[in-house]
């Protein structure tokens, strides 16, 4: 792994997602399954390959990408230590690339990004924007609702949601504060860019009256 952590973004529906964990796949989901475990498998092998990247916490369990996503493809996550937070989160990551568009890339950065948005809701909270707009509580949420999985204990990979009917609203009070930010300008423009063309695509879809919509934000950082 190269050491720098991305930070992506992709809308998906909902349903769709749902329909990949537990229950009997159809076609198409058994695509997407074998599509995850390919990447899953790939993955566990650069982490294992990386001095340090496999460091004991997801060890102990003895639990792999690959093992955390065929808990997930069963519909379920047996294990809630803080080892397997990691391994479910990267294992959910692996399944997302699957479906819905091409994810796009926030930002590329030396260190896990979550204290640049913690920054970023710092500097946009003194300028007024309401905490409900505010991005970090969005991009570190954790798993969707429908998917509750343990926390890795420092966080990493990073992952949140936001339902797509927000995503307007939330890079509307980016915009009107970007250039009044002071370190974290360079991270906010990306993250707005996105979450516009994201509100923009599903007012499209209602306009158009279609039903298979994306209807939920999904955001990950994890190593390149």
């Amino acid at each position: 792994m190269s050491g720098n952590v991305l930070v992506s973004m992709k809308t998906v529906r909902r349903s769709e997602l749902a329909a990949l964990l537990g229950g009997v796949p159809g076609p198409e989901q058994q695509r997407v399954h074998e599509l995850a475990r390919e990447r899953a498998r790939a993955l566990q092998d650069r982490l294992d390959a990386a001095d340090g990247e496999r460091d004991g916490r997801q060890g102990e369990l003895g639990l792999t990408v690959p093992d955390a996503l065929a808990e997930l493809l069963a519909g379920r996550a047996a294990q809630d230590g803080p080892g397997a937070g990691a391994a479910y989160r990267r294992a959910l990551i692996a399944l997302l690339a699957g479906i819905g568009p091409e994810a796009v890339v926030l930002g590329s950065y030396a260190a896990p990004p979550k204290a640049l948005y913690a920054r970023m809701d710092e500097e946009m909270r003194e300028l007024g924007v309401p905490e409900a707009l505010l991005p970090h509580r969005y991009l570190f949420a954790g798993a969707p609702e429908e998917l509750p999985l343990p926390e890795p204990p420092d966080g990493h990979p990073g992952l949140g949601s936001l339902p797509v009917d927000r995503a307007g609203a939330v890079a509307e009070a980016g915009r009107r504060v970007a250039y009044s930010l002071g370190t974290t300008y360079y991270a906010v423009r990306p993250l707005v860019d996105a979450l516009e063309s994201a509100h923009q695509e599903w007012q499209r879809a209602l306009r158009s009256g279609r039903r298979d919509h994306a209807d939920l934000v999904v955001f990950w950082s994890d190593d390149e």
